[in-house]
């Protein structure tokens, strides 16, 4: 990594983080996501004590489209789900709907085993073997596994790209790395966002349409946040890592969804706002997070202490 790239990762402070473009799958069913880093290691939580997050990753900087999602299906022989709803015709470049949790996992292991790392997580069978279900459901990977962390089992600490978890996720929505600050809305503000069916405009996010209006395609689905990601609030609800009940001990153990739809309220689109939903429910979307390069952790580590100290919410 060159250095003018590496102590922009270290000091974190730019409101506006450059993008990092990788490159995956080939030929016909090649694509790309572009990703922000997120800096400010060690940032403190807010008030509801998400967000803190103590190491340097990089956020998608837009939700993964059907194009993506079909391509890595078809490269990767993962015979992943692909429907439309029926209320609209569904375009590449919207934000796949068609698939559960473990779907998702699926497309991640795949970015990951291309690329020459590990896969995220743990499933008994793989593309192209006897008995292979996309369906399946994931698992804790064991302490005997290479790659097991204690304090994360469900994520291999020897991948590279994964399902943010609800801090990960939260952090690059709501969090001001200039101010250390949180807000409200991933806009930036603690104003509520303006309400449009697509469309780029700072203060935007699509929400409040009717639900036969088609969701936005994901580099057109409103304003960005302090770190340059897009549709954090609104067009689709999006996976994290999270069990509810990591968050609300006493709940069932469901996945965690952030963010609100397009044809959600305002209520539902703000920062204290989380839903649970079935890991194996069809219907929400998601976007990838990025690890850092084993040999920078040390670096990024250090960089994350020089900014770490931030204010709690509210701007």
């Amino acid at each position: 990594m060159k250095w003018f790239s590496l102590l922009f990762l270290l000091a974190g402070f730019s409101a506006q983080s450059q993008v990092i473009t990788e490159n995956f799958g080939s030929g016909a069913n090649s694509f790309s996501i572009d990703f922000v880093a997120i800096g400010n290691a060690g940032n403190t939580a807010d008030t509801n004590n998400r967000g803190a997050v103590g190491y340097n990753y990089q956020m998608g900087k837009y939700e993964v489209s059907f194009d993506m999602y079909t391509k890595a299906s078809i490269a990767g022989s993962l015979n992943l789900p692909v429907f439309s709803w029926g209320l609209w015709t569904d375009r590449p470049q919207q934000p796949v709907y068609s698939g559960t949790l473990y779907n998702y996992a699926r497309f991640v292991n795949y970015l990951n085993t291309s690329s020459g790392y590990a896969p995220a997580y743990k499933f008994s069978t793989q593309p192209n073997q006897v008995g292979y279900n996309s369906y399946e459901a994931f698992t804790a990977w064991n302490a005997g596994d290479i790659g097991y962390s204690s304090s994360n089992p469900f994520r291999n600490s020897q991948a590279k790209y994964f399902i943010p978890t609800i801090d990960e996720w939260y952090k690059s929505a709501y969090y001001n790395p200039t101010t250390g600050t949180y807000f409200d809305f991933a806009t930036g503000s603690n104003t509520a966002p303006t309400p449009v069916a697509s469309g780029t405009t700072a203060g935007t996010a699509v929400y409040g349409q009717n639900n036969r209006t088609p969701t936005a395609d994901i580099t057109n689905a409103g304003g960005l946040s302090p770190y340059g990601t897009m549709a954090q609030n609104g067009n689709l609800w999006e996976w994290t890592e999270t069990s509810l009940k990591d968050v609300m001990p006493t709940s069932s153990d469901h996945g965690v969804v952030m963010g609100g739809e397009w044809d959600n309220s305002v209520s539902v689109i703000t920062a204290d706002y989380i839903q649970g939903m079935n890991k194996g429910y069809d219907g929400s979307g998601f976007r990838v997070a990025v690890a850092p390069e084993p040999s920078s952790l040390s670096l990024l580590a250090l960089g994350g202490v020089m900014v770490a100290l931030g204010r709690r919410k509210r701007a």
